[in-house]
């Protein structure tokens, strides 16, 4: 049994539903969501204390100090995250988009009046604006006294969004057609990207996911084998967005000995200042799987976990990363991530690893 201070007690009675986000019911945690963000929840731990990861070999151990918490209201359901250029948090819900200043303080709801089904949201001009790109085929700019709402073009059903420094990208798909991938142009017209896409089943474009932190865009699935792409620094006079593969073709080796890999889910991968992290859930237990990648995406280390873990963005120019914990209620946990290790053979989580 593990028990992460702060919190309740991870018991190995996890019941999963896939229908719709986290409850809490008899003491057990339920979970009830197919979206990524909602399938871990993060290890808590006190203000001002560390959950340790360990070095490689030549490096200092990272740790990721806990700075900040925002207690969310009950039965929130946490859609997605994205960090502003100075700290500030947008969150997003099924229904709302809401955002929070540095240290996850004042928390606003974005255009309630607007919003309907968010898909993404990020700040925008350095973080005057919000914009919000809505599952229905709309887009809602904020300026911070107007909340103006433009139809999209339809290009399908829109299953992913991100924002890049020069304007959205999406994942949308035809009924019966493949995915494709989109830009959004400043006229607000979708055009065309050229993606390669790997093999897909039917249902593998309903775990697309597609993420940001900085300027590089990570366009992968949360099944298995987990494979994802991430975006190449912009090249001037070549309008064409460049991806470049991370190395996960052995990903799933050693996943489920004896079993299948199927049973396990991924929340997007973050990108850090050393490379990239991605958590790897076990939905018929407690087991956790933590996956550390250098820059260039070849998986360094793999850290398993007795406990719940997530983590749902990341900023690496200062070093931040944001996770989601359930405690009493849904929390927002702002962590700084000190030092330049990656994880090794073990994550320690704050009762084994503890430091103030």
């Amino acid at each position: 049994m593990v028990v992460a201070p702060g919190s309740h007690v991870f018991d190995g009675k996890t019941t999963i539903e896939a229908t719709g986000g986290w409850h809490m019911r008899n003491g057990r945690t339920l979970l009830k969501s197919v979206t990524p963000v909602g399938l871990v929840i993060a290890a808590a731990c006190s203000s001002g204390e560390a959950i340790r990861l360990p070095p490689t070999t030549g490096n200092r151990a990272a740790l990721l100090i806990r700075i900040a918490e925002a207690e969310l209201g009950p039965g929130e359901q946490v859609r997605g995250a994205r960090f502003g250029p100075t700290g500030e948090v947008l969150y997003w819900t099924r229904s709302s988009v809401f955002s929070l200043t540095t240290q996850l303080a004042n928390r606003t709801q974005v255009c309630p009046d607007k919003v309907e089904r968010p898909l993404a949201a990020a700040f925008t001009k350095n973080s005057a604006e919000v914009q919000v790109v809505e599952a229905g085929g709309s887009i809602i700019v904020y300026d911070g006294n107007v909340c103006l709402r433009t139809i999209l073009p339809e290009i399908g059903r829109l299953i992913a969004a991100v924002w890049l420094p020069d304007g959205w990208i999406s994942v949308a798909q035809q009924r019966g057609g493949p995915p494709k991938l989109w830009r959004l142009s400043s006229a607000r017209q979708w055009r065309p990207l050229a993606f390669e896409w790997p093999s897909l089943q039917p249902d593998d474009s309903d775990w697309l996911y597609l993420a940001s932190s900085d300027s590089i865009a990570i366009l992968g699935t949360g099944r298995p084998p987990f494979w994802w792409a991430y975006s190449l620094p912009a090249v001037p006079g070549v309008p064409k967005l460049r991806w470049d593969w991370a190395h996960t073709k052995s990903l799933t080796v050693g996943l489920d000995p004896g079993g299948s890999s199927s049973r396990w889910v991924g929340l997007p991968v973050l990108r850090t200042k050393q490379g990239f992290v991605q958590a790897l859930a076990d939905l018929t237990s407690e087991a956790r799987l933590v996956l550390a990648f250098d820059s260039v995406g070849t998986v360094l280390r793999r850290s398993s976990l007795a406990a719940p873990f997530g983590l749902i963005a990341s900023s690496p120019g200062s070093g931040l990363i944001l996770g989601l914990a359930t405690l009493t209620r849904p929390t927002l946990m702002l962590y700084r991530l000190t030092g330049a290790g990656l994880p090794t053979e073990r994550l320690h989580l704050p009762l084994q690893g503890r430091t103030k």
